[in-house]
């Protein structure tokens, strides 16, 4: 669908969870893409250097067999091995992860990367707890896109919600879309800091009735993305006016030089956000 709106709808796109790498290489497919979080494989870097500066020399790699995640688990073997880090096994699995977990237990791993979807991690992280591989012996790394309290959403395993949450001691994860803000006095765009945005956004969620942790796993990212919308449209007014192609509600899906227009005025935002300073070009 990204693809046809950019291509033939001619619509630039601006996203605050596309991970894959794909859209980032692919420009004959994806012209109009821009993003604002890493890809999955510079996440997968990461990874690599923890693993390599702590000096673990033996690791397994599981990935659910969905494109996105094979493609980074094999980024992540690739990388290993050319850090000279033995790579004792990589796993793949589809609904059930049964014997990618028995063969993590057959190697005798202790280090494991994990590529997965949060639909599968109650059931996947009940499997490790049943087959004794959750604890002070292991370290499991696990994606930073799990939602927040995953392990009592939707959990229809053996395992209670408590005793998954009491395993997860000697686990890494944030290292993904989630996005950790410290500088909470740092000013932004809107001439607030952070600190201030979050109590607004606080204050929001219980006015609506509907309280939930899930919108702080990427608010600055959605912040961002939506002022380097609105400060492309506004930037590019007056440069419409200049070329006489009309106003913003102009534009239809058949007027590429608008969508030329607005596709430039992103790449030169430049502005402080949440997130990160945001310079596109």
């Amino acid at each position: 669908m990204g693809e046809i709106a950019q291509r033939f709808l001619h619509i630039s796109q601006v996203s605050y969870t596309a991970s894959s790498s794909l859209f980032g290489e692919d420009k004959f497919s994806y012209p109009r893409f821009y993003r604002l979080v890493p890809i999955t494989e510079q996440v997968a870097d990461g990874y690599v250097a923890v693993v390599k500066k702590l000096r673990w020399r033996r690791v397994a790699v599981i990935s659910h067999d969905s494109e996105l995640h094979l493609s980074v688990g094999r980024y992540t073997v690739d990388r290993l091995t050319n850090n000279s880090i033995h790579v004792l096994t990589h796993e793949s699995f589809g609904h059930d992860p049964t014997h990618v977990i028995k063969s993590v237990k057959r190697v005798n791993a202790r280090i494991i990367i994990t590529w997965i979807p949060h639909t599968v991690a109650v059931h996947f992280w009940c499997m490790v707890i049943r087959e004794r591989l959750a604890g002070p012996d292991f370290v499991w790394f696990l994606p930073g896109w799990f939602k927040a309290n995953w392990w009592s959403a939707g959990n229809d395993t053996s395992c209670s919600a408590n005793k998954i949450k009491a395993t997860l001691e000697h686990t890494l994860g944030g290292l993904g879309n989630s996005l950790p803000v410290t500088n909470l006095s740092r000013i932004i765009v809107s001439d607030q800091n952070v600190s201030q945005f979050e109590e607004d956004l606080i204050e929001i969620e219980n006015s609506s009735g509907s309280v939930t942790t899930d919108i702080f796993l990427n608010y600055g990212y959605i912040y961002d993305a939506m002022w380097t919308i609105a400060l492309a449209l506004n930037s590019s007014i007056s440069i419409l006016e200049d070329r006489g192609l009309g106003r913003l509600e102009d534009f239809t899906y058949d007027s590429v030089e608008m969508a030329n227009v607005f596709t430039e005025a992103v790449a030169n935002v430049s502005f402080e956000g949440i997130s990160d300073v945001h310079e596109y070009a």
